[in-house]
């Protein structure tokens, strides 16, 4: 696409790369397109008052553009109308990816369950709390961590007495 002289008037270049677009449409059409509905939203016409006979130029661009405009109505709103649609596709196929995520994660969580069955009841006891976190999470649920006690009993006692005994040596009684 070569203008003959890019060295002349602005209108006059884009005047002939318009020319050259619409005589090959089907390449162009596209941008054809979006080209006039880009100047059919224009509505500051005052770098042409300035002009001389600004007024009279003025006026023929908002009439041209108010023609323009109420002949590319329609398409703009077949476009807007497609690009809805096409937003809606594009929700429906994220939304079928989710599911599709959603349902493999399932499948996994359906086997562990299976695996876990066969383990001893403490430790499958631990294998399904760590299974139904990874629900609540696959669902974004918020689940609360379980309680869980650090030490025995034993333990605890052993703690106890170490406590007495050394508060014993140290001349305390508690």
């Amino acid at each position: 696409m070569e203008p003959s002289n890019w060295d002349d008037y602005k209108r006059n270049i884009v005047s002939s790369v318009v020319d050259y677009m619409a005589r090959h449409q089907p390449r162009f059409q596209p941008e054809l397109l979006r080209l006039m509905s880009e100047t059919a939203k224009v509505t500051d016409f005052s770098h042409l008052e300035r002009l001389e006979d600004g007024g009279a130029k003025a006026k023929t661009a908002r009439v041209a553009v108010d023609s323009l405009k109420s002949q590319i109505r329609s398409h703009q709103e077949l476009l807007e109308e497609q690009e809805l649609i096409d937003e809606r596709r594009i929700r429906s196929v994220e939304e079928q990816r989710r599911n599709s995520a959603i349902q493999t994660r399932l499948s996994e969580l359906r086997a562990d369950y299976f695996r876990l069955l066969g383990e001893d009841a403490q430790r499958r006891g631990y294998s399904l709390e760590s299974l139904m976190k990874a629900i609540f999470d696959l669902f974004d649920l918020d689940p609360k961590s379980s309680f869980k006690q650090t030490g025995s009993k034993s333990t605890e006692r052993s703690l106890s007495k170490i406590r007495i005994i050394s508060s014993k040596q140290n001349g305390r009684t508690d």
